[in-house]
């Protein structure tokens, strides 16, 4: 026998006696450094139990899918009206239109127009050009006022300007009040005043109110647009989808309520996250999904290697979760354990999902035989060793 073929006989010798072997590949994942103290192959057995058991109760639960679903939407769209949100508020207090700040720009027209609207026929530092809105001191009337209209008629109203926000609700509401003021303007304008020939002034502050009209239109389209989907779905969408499954009742509620008819999508989203959130076992939802996350770093094959330790904790949290979702309880503990009550370990649901892998008795005892066993097969291993070591010696002589 060649020295390579002694070397290799040691050295299957040893390995197979002293346990230096790869970690037993996991029916799920890869699960590294193992005790070094403990038998591998029970231990990954033991893994293998509980995995499988966590995902059979996990498959029982009532809803889960759903529920995981709504979580899923309810993130969404939280995100969706943060960014919204951002984009219309900037837009609002710093966006460019017509190559200016749209929220000055449109505030110069409604100043002009308020300042037009409110001289006096004792300020005489304007012409009668500029005087559309001007009693007169004899009969009382407005200039320019159609033949047969009156003055409750003709009365035009002061314009309100954007003040800068922090909240996309009051800047909706701003830039609604004054698309809503120059409307009813300019319909009492081009109703009752003349304007035509001489009356320029009338022509001007019609133009100034269009101007604010057209800005005003703009950004209320935008906020339209912008708050109309949500990842790709309406408000009505996500509440026909997985929230009506969950409680078709609150879901058809909601729609048929008039703040729901009568809201902006940005206000729909919101009355759906107010819904959603009350939905039985909302509370209990996000620990469970967070937990199954980590799980299923061991539930499936493929990805990175995981700790046995790890994996043992993994198996463990998902397991409280599981529980925490059956009984509709929130997590007692802030790393997402525990199930919502302080009874000690021996009145805890024994229906629930074992979560201590070698917590108990009967593993510590099991432990120290496969202890004892190792030690044995790699003593016998060792002798192995040294036969195989003197064959090969005489074989080479």
């Amino acid at each position: 026998m060649k020295k390579s073929q002694v070397l290799a006989a040691l050295a299957l010798a040893f390995a197979l006696g002293l346990g230096v072997i790869a970690p037993v590949a996991s029916t799920y994942a890869t699960v590294v450094n193992y005790p070094a103290d403990q038998d591998v192959t029970e231990l990954q057995k033991n893994l293998d139990k509980e995995v499988k058991t966590s995902n059979k109760a996990y498959n029982q639960l009532e809803n889960v899918t759903a529920y995981e679903g709504l979580y899923t939407d309810v993130e969404s769209i939280t995100k969706g009206l943060e960014d919204a949100g951002k984009t219309m508020l900037d837009l609002y207090n710093t966006g460019k239109w017509n190559g200016v700040n749209g929220r000055e720009y449109v505030n110069g027209d409604s100043e002009k127009f308020n300042d037009r609207l409110y001289e006096t026929s004792k300020a005489n530092d304007y012409t009668a050009l500029y005087r559309y809105h001007l009693d007169t001191d004899s009969k009382k009337v407005y200039d320019y006022l159609k033949s047969g209209r009156t003055l409750a008629q003709a009365t035009l109203n002061q314009l309100p300007e954007l003040a800068e926000v922090t909240d996309v609700k009051t800047a909706y509401n701003n830039v609604k009040a004054l698309y809503d003021a120059a409307n009813n303007n300019k319909a009492t304008l081009t109703g009752n005043y003349i304007a035509a020939g001489s009356s320029a002034t009338v022509q001007s502050a019609t133009n100034e109110l269009q101007s604010v009209i057209n800005f005003t239109e703009m950004w209320l389209g935008k906020y339209s647009s912008t708050y109309a989907t949500i990842g790709g779905f309406t408000p009505a969408n996500y509440a026909d989808a997985r929230l009506k499954t969950i409680d078709k009742k609150a879901s058809e509620d909601m729609q048929k309520s008039d703040a729901w008819k009568k809201g902006t999508p940005e206000e729909q989203f919101n009355m759906f996250l107010t819904v959603a959130k009350k939905t039985p076992k909302f509370n209990v939802i996000k620990p469970l999904v967070e937990a199954k996350k980590n799980f299923d770093k061991i539930n499936f094959n493929g990805g990175e290697a995981v700790d046995y330790d790890k994996a043992v904790e993994y198996v463990a949290a998902f397991n409280a979760a599981i529980k925490n979702y059956r009984d509709g309880k929130a997590p007692v503990n802030p790393d997402g354990t525990g199930d919502g009550t302080n009874k000690p370990d021996d009145e805890k649901d024994p229906s629930a999902p074992d979560t201590g892998i070698l917590s108990n008795t009967e593993a510590s005892a099991s432990t120290t035989l496969a202890m004892v066993a190792g030690i044995a097969t790699a003593l016998t291993a060792a002798g192995a060793g040294v036969v195989a070591y003197r064959n090969a010696r005489r074989a080479n002589k």
